[in-house]
């Protein structure tokens, strides 16, 4: 266990994330039950599980991670070295991990918790999106980035035209359509650019 303990990278939590905790506390407390806690450390146990995942791959690939962090609206797998954004073979296989670590536990919770195995398939497919920063996004970006030159503004392109789909299927959804709009919006600016870098 120690060994283990001392291969995981550093766990970094923002003073917001700790403040929304701290919230849910509330809310349970003069609810008299403990919904809101439960549904936190469900959602952000997966969410550390997603950045552990390409964390893990990452090593594979020789590359070693800095830190995870977590935050109220988002998870980072920061590496020390990103020559892996550059190599279009490691960038597929550690994006595609973290959605597939999320499906994975999805079928380990479906016989124990329904609502977390749910959550977890949402979580895995809305990331399969292949729209930029999500991983569906860079691994989009890993393939053709294998087979053309014009790999950023096609890019940039697709994710823009994906996003603008996603936002009507999504229209009802108002806090995933702002998400997607944010994204859509960033897309459409950069496949306007010749940037190689996101």
């Amino acid at each position: 266990m120690n060994i283990l303990a001392r291969d995981l990278p550093p766990l970094k939590i923002s003073n917001w994330l700790i403040f929304f905790l701290f919230i849910c506390v509330m809310f349970d407390i003069r609810d008299n039950r403990i919904n809101a806690v439960y549904l936190f450390f469900t959602v952000y146990f997966s969410l550390y599980i997603h950045e552990l995942a390409h964390s893990i791959i990452g090593k594979c690939f020789g590359y070693v991670t800095e830190y995870i962090s977590l935050d109220i609206t988002h998870g980072l797998c920061k590496f020390k070295d990103l020559k892996w954004l550059e190599n279009p073979r490691p960038q597929f296989y550690i994006s595609v991990a973290g959605p597939l670590s999320n499906l994975i536990l999805a079928a380990v919770l479906l016989p124990i918790d329904n609502t977390a195995s749910y959550l977890n398939v949402i979580f895995g497919c809305f990331n399969l999106i292949p729209i930029m920063p999500l991983d569906g996004g860079h691994m989009l970006w890993a393939i053709l980035k294998k087979y053309t030159k014009e790999h950023v503004y096609i890019l940039h392109t697709i994710s823009t035209l994906v996003g603008i789909y996603a936002m009507y299927f999504f229209r009802k959804n108002y806090i995933v359509l702002v998400v997607l709009f944010l994204f859509t919006l960033a897309n459409a600016i950069q496949s306007t650019r010749s940037q190689d870098e996101w």
